[in-house]
């Protein structure tokens, strides 16, 4: 399940970041240029030198048990020990290296959750009540206007 689509061409996109990384470490695209990529595929270095953080979109805060399973298991395996749940329903998964960056991507994109348009000029996320729709308060459930929205960003 996902709350939003993924990109038609998400896979060619995920194959374009390797080959810009790729064309990067050969130092064939100038380290600004590259960082306006990877910011826009949702990766920004961290403090620690050769290590990245990847944001992954929940727009409202929505993920699956078994996304937010998946995404914890990745980044035990490729980064720190804990996921990071963001003020603004996202998680981010921290201490990556650099050439498991790609891996994380597909793997990601296999349980239906995206990087793309985590940071740089893109809206980050939408943040939505976790009481919206359910709510006996609420007027109405903002949840398909913030998913639809999501996907035509991404």
């Amino acid at each position: 399940m996902s709350f939003y689509e993924l990109p038609k061409d998400y896979l060619k996109k995920i194959e374009q970041f390797a080959s810009e990384m790729e064309a990067y470490v050969k130092k064939e695209i100038d380290p600004l240029a590259f960082k306006a990529i990877r910011v826009g595929f949702g990766v920004y270095e961290q403090r620690k030198l050769g290590t990245f953080m990847a944001r992954v979109r929940c727009p409202g805060g929505a993920v699956t048990p078994k996304q937010m399973l998946h995404a914890a298991e990745l980044s035990r395996e490729f980064g720190a020990d804990e996921l990071h749940v963001t003020t603004r329903q996202e998680l981010q998964i921290h201490h990556l290296l650099q050439e498991n960056l790609v891996e994380v991507a597909h793997s990601l994109m296999r349980i239906g959750l995206v990087t793309k348009g985590g940071g740089g000029n893109t809206v980050r996320n939408m943040v939505a009540s976790p009481q919206s729709g359910p709510s006996e308060d609420d007027l109405f459930d903002v949840s398909p206007y913030c998913f639809a929205l999501t996907s035509r960003m991404i």
